[in-house]
């Protein structure tokens, strides 16, 4: 006979109880719920909580439960949540650096100086390619200027975004209505540090008002978003 798993002081309801099983697709385990006593919810919990089983929710397409884990896990991080801009000191030339992310996750942005290319014309002279056909690129750290740093961040991180969520869209089959919650932000969270503020960009993120809901910060330290907690 099934005992009731609910928690009741220091032990279990222990009464007798109903458990859910479902069968899951691509020969995954059946997802389980419960035993529940009436006076916990009995067979309608149970069934519920089973329903909400990865294994259960997650597509065929998936894979096996190994894959469910592990496409279940995917997630945003800092770097889809934070663009960080910093000016160095005048007498370094005062220009400014980007990033995206904080912390151990900070991937730098760089700007990218394009070389124009000639060819002949039938008149014997040079004809260039105009603005936007670029050939060679090398890029660096720097930009002249705030907006330009700021405007080429926001740039990559738009671009890095759609791409993760697809792949993370991609893994889970098409869905993302189960497992670990994914809500991307429309645009980035901008930290700029101008000359002479020590503060890291943690330092500023960990104090802004969030923009969603907590999730499983708790545990990941990250919200849903790849916000800091």
């Amino acid at each position: 006979m099934s005992r009731c798993i609910e928690i009741v002081g220091p032990g279990t309801c222990g009464r007798s109880g109903h458990a859910a099983r479902l069968p899951c697709p691509a020969g995954r385990p059946d997802a389980e719920g419960g035993p529940y006593c009436d006076a916990h919810g009995g067979l309608q919990r149970a069934t519920a909580e089973a329903a909400s089983k990865w294994d259960y929710l997650a597509p065929t397409s998936v894979g096996d439960a190994a894959a469910v884990e592990l496409a279940g896990q995917l997630g945003l991080r800092t770097q889809h949540a934070y663009v960080v801009i910093r000016q160095v000191p005048e007498e370094q030339g005062g220009k400014w650096l980007a990033w995206r992310g904080l912390g151990s996750h900070m991937t730098p942005v760089r700007r990218y100086a394009y070389g124009a290319y000639a060819k002949p014309n039938r008149r014997g002279g040079r004809k260039h390619k105009r603005a936007g056909q670029e050939t060679a690129a090398t890029g660096t750290l720097s930009f002249p200027s705030r907006v330009a740093a700021e405007g080429a961040a926001i740039a990559v991180w738009r671009a890095m975004m759609r791409g993760d969520v697809e792949r993370i869209r991609a893994a889970r089959g098409g869905l993302l209505n189960w497992s670990i919650p994914v809500e991307p932000l429309d645009a980035p969270i901008v930290i700029v540090l101008e000359q002479g503020d020590t503060r890291s960009a943690w330092d500023i993120a960990v104090t802004l008002e969030r923009r969603t809901r907590a999730g499983l910060c708790v545990i990941s330290g990250l919200r849903p978003s790849g916000e800091v907690a």
